[in-house]
């Protein structure tokens, strides 16, 4: 009987200890500091940050995303979350440069190539930006872009990207 609470009592010590563990995220691969202050993007990745934590949306790191160049950009920054999920931004030099990439939704039912084999959504994303035209393939999940000054932010979580928007409509 008391091997089995023992028993119990590690097991249940043990659980306690993964509930508090935070998941691995990709800021716990590239540190805190990933933009330093001596990068040209810092001031723009500090001004961000600090809209979004004004309005209640941490940050809790930002580094240079392989997206870079995608829209013909002035810098590419991605941005990660404790809760795991993230966003990009592209940063251009003004209102007008952002203004001119035009971004196209496609949507498209598709079956899925296993089983259940249903039909669902495939979104598909083409983005031109002279010289340079990006197709991002596609995927069953939406991706939300959201235009903001000289920044377009490309977002993967639609809960997410509301309360990002909403935090950017109240400091524009």
């Amino acid at each position: 009987m008391r091997a089995t609470l023992g028993l119990a009592l590690v097991v249940l010590a043990s659980l306690a200890a993964q509930g508090t563990r935070r998941h691995d995220t990709v800021c716990d691969r590239v540190g805190p500091a990933a933009i330093p202050p001596t990068d040209s993007a810092y001031a723009d990745v500090q001004s961000l940050m600090r809209d979004l934590r004004a309005h209640g949306v941490t940050v809790r790191c930002a580094y240079h995303t392989t997206l870079a160049g995608m829209m013909n950009e002035w810098a590419a920054v991605g941005f990660g979350m404790d809760s795991g999920t993230g966003f990009n931004a592209y940063f251009f030099r003004s209102a007008a440069e952002q203004e001119r990439v035009v971004i196209k939704e496609k949507l498209e039912r598709r079956r899925l190539p296993c089983p259940p084999y249903h039909d669902t959504t495939w979104y598909s994303y083409r983005i031109r930006n002279a010289p340079r035209h990006t197709d991002l393939g596609g995927g069953y999940a939406r991706v939300f872009f959201i235009r903001s000054g000289r920044r377009i932010l490309q977002v993967w979580d639609g809960q997410l990207a509301t309360r990002i928007e909403q935090a950017l409509r109240n400091t524009d």
